[in-house]
Parts: structure tokens; C-alpha cells; sequence
């Protein structure tokens, strides 16, 4: 990540200071467009969504810290707005915890891992379903 690439050369550099570097790692983001799409699905035409009406009614205490995680370690604001819709819309897809009786939902998540993104996408619906239960 950028931030780790700055951390190497403070080390040739240890007058930059914090705030310093936390700026060029901004700018960076910035100037060449550090962004995450949100993805495509394939979803069952029957299926019932529940998320959306549920979401009040859950706290999301896993995911509130984890995302806080991310944003320590580097996760632009933008990065993070657009994990937060790739993993409410996946984990809407997963099947609602309180529904009544028996029920089967399988699915996949297919990425490809560079900067540790697709591993958040991966893992936070999970995070996330935790909460739900």
C-alpha cells in the first residue's frame, strides 16, 4: 500500500514527519485515482430482498470497528464508502438469519487480490452477518 512504500523511504528520510507523510500518501490517492468498483452479481429473480429493512434493527458493532481498521491502515474514504455498499448488497444476497423455517442459500465471491480489497470484500459479509444474527 502507499502508506508502507512512504514508511520505506522515511527511513532513508527520518526527518518527514508524520503529518507529512500522511499528506503525500493523500495526495497520491488523489492525483492518480485510488478507487474500488463495486463490482457485478448474479441473483435469483425470486429472491426476496430483506437487508435494506432489516439494517436498522442491527448493530453492526464487528463492522463499525473493523472499518475503522481499514481506515487506520490506509483505506481511502472512497474505498471505504464503496466496501460498505459491495458488502451490504452481499450480504442482502445471503439469505435473511430471521427468516421463519428452513431454508438454503449458497453463493460465491469471486476477486482478484491486489491492495487487500477483494480480502476486505471477502470477509467482511461475514463480519457483517455475525451482526445480524
Amino acid at each position: 500500500m502507499i502508506r508502507e512504500e512512504i514508511a520505506k523511504v522515511r527511513i532513508i528520510s527520518p526527518s518527514v514527519t508524520d503529518e507529512e507523510a500522511e499528506t503525500l500518501a493523500l495526495e497520491f490517492e488523489a492525483v492518480h485515482g485510488v478507487t474500488m468498483s463495486i463490482g457485478a452479481t448474479l441473483e435469483d429473480k425470486g429472491f426476496e430482498k430483506w437487508l435494506d429493512g432489516a439494517k436498522p434493527d442491527i448493530n453492526f458493532y464487528f463492522w463499525n470497528r473493523y472499518r475503522r481498521l481499514l481506515g487506520k491502515s490506509g483505506f481511502s474514504g472512497q474505498v471505504l464508502a464503496t466496501l460498505d455498499r459491495v458488502t451490504d448488497r452481499t450480504l442482502g444476497l445471503l439469505g435473511n438469519p430471521a427468516k421463519e423455517g428452513a431454508w438454503d442459500r449458497r453463493g460465491m465471491v469471486v476477486g482478484h487480490v491486489q491492495s487487500g480489497k477483494n480480502y476486505a470484500k471477502w470477509k467482511q459479509p461475514m463480519r457483517r452477518r455475525n451482526n445480524s444474527v
